[in-house]
């Protein structure tokens, strides 16, 4: 499975992220902006529906898909995110 390893600290990286975080944020109880640190909690999307413009067209092949986020530090995973989605044909 194909994987990204980020080299900035994830409070720069979100934070400069303009597309997909501020989408989530209105379909969830995700604080935002991006607060640094980052609180502890549960938090939930539901309903989101990523805008088509955003997403390569490599990904758009119909089928379901996982992936998961695992953050790091001093060797210890100290954040997990495992998300799902299904791409349909409309």
């Amino acid at each position: 499975m194909p994987y990204k390893i980020l080299t900035k600290k994830s409070c720069d990286f979100y934070q400069q992220e303009k597309i997909i975080y501020p989408e989530l944020a209105q379909f969830s109880d995700l604080p935002f902006p991006y607060p640094c640190p980052f609180p502890q909690g549960v938090f939930s999307i539901n309903g989101y529906a990523p805008s088509l413009q955003n997403i390569p067209l490599v990904l758009l092949q119909t089928g379901d898909y996982a992936g998961d986020v695992r953050y790091f530090k001093d060797k210890k995973m100290v954040f997990s995110f495992r998300g799902y989605a299904s791409v349909i044909q409309i």
